[in-house]
């Protein structure tokens, strides 16, 4: 399988590359392919201005990209496509994870394009280039992304923004049908409430569709954390009906990390799949 892959992104990513490269290109992904990447904790992650001090675990893939100094940075970084990216996958039931790292000499600059964007995933503003030194990241742009596993090792490399090919490696490999809670009798839109650093209470609304052709009659709603609480506007579901569900979440300076599930119980179904609710909480005592 992996040497499959490696050998279907090689002809991906050289398809367009004059003959001289395309060996080099090939030998880079080699060498990236199965290479473990471990990001220390003591690299300044921020979430737009405000730093974390450590970073999720719980991920099934993680997506690194850097993006280089002489790069237009508002382009390369591409953070529309990534909101708009992270949401399809994780609204598909996958639990994906997502690091900028920006080699730039301007933060503010970078600080305010993040800011404008509301931008909810961790970005390095990395000056020195450690990123790329550290892992052997090799100059060509199109392989400065790379996709890892849970286990920190790379299974695909190359933009899924930039390369609509490359994405559907990306796709087949993170919403492959052993990775994804099969469907139950709700749907969640969206499946996964991504928050970003929050620093008080925060109100999101979530659509709750019965997916079935049965009234459905919501029993209770279980959280595994007391951060949230949750109100539905109708505990009776209509068949191919849908109804809001308002959740508040709020701010625990005991924990820097927001991992939170919660689950209906329904008349059709004890535990539906989960509605999974991330981020960051603000700890004054953050760098």
């Amino acid at each position: 399988m992996k040497d499959r892959l490696l050998i279907l992104l090689a002809s991906i990513l050289i398809f367009c590359s004059c003959k001289q490269n395309q060996e080099s290109v090939a030998a880079h992904i080699t060498e990236l392919m199965g290479k473990e990447v471990i990001l220390p904790d003591t690299l300044p992650y921020r979430i737009i201005t405000d730093s974390i001090n450590c970073l999720r675990e719980d991920f099934d893939y993680r997506i690194i990209a850097y993006v280089d100094s002489d790069e237009c940075t508002t382009c390369a970084m591409k953070l529309p496509f990534w909101t708009n990216y992270l949401n399809y996958l994780n609204s598909s039931g996958a639990n994906v994870d997502l690091i900028i790292f920006i080699n730039s000499a301007d933060p503010v600059k970078i600080y305010n394009i993040l800011n404008n964007e509301r931008f909810v995933y961790p970005v390095v503003i990395d000056t020195s280039g450690v990123f790329i030194d550290s892992y052997g990241i090799p100059a060509d742009k199109r392989l400065h992304t790379v996709l890892i596993n849970s286990d920190d090792v790379i299974v695909a490399v190359g933009h899924p923004g930039i390369n609509t090919k490359v994405r559907d490696i990306y796709d087949d490999i993170i919403l492959s049908e052993s990775n994804i809670v099969k469907d139950s009798v709700i749907s969640f839109r969206p499946n996964a409430i991504e928050l970003g650093l929050i620093k008080e209470t925060q109100i999101r609304y979530v659509s709750v569709q019965n997916v079935t052709t049965d009234t459905i009659i919501v029993d209770d709603i279980i959280s595994s954390c007391n951060c949230t609480l949750a109100v539905l506007e109708s505990d009776t579901i209509m068949p191919n009906s849908t109804v809001k569900l308002c959740v508040e979440i709020s701010p625990d300076s005991t924990n820097p990390l927001i991992n939170s599930t919660m689950q209906f119980r329904t008349t059709k179904e004890y535990l539906t799949k989960p509605l999974t609710i991330r981020g960051y909480n603000y700890i004054n005592h953050y760098i």
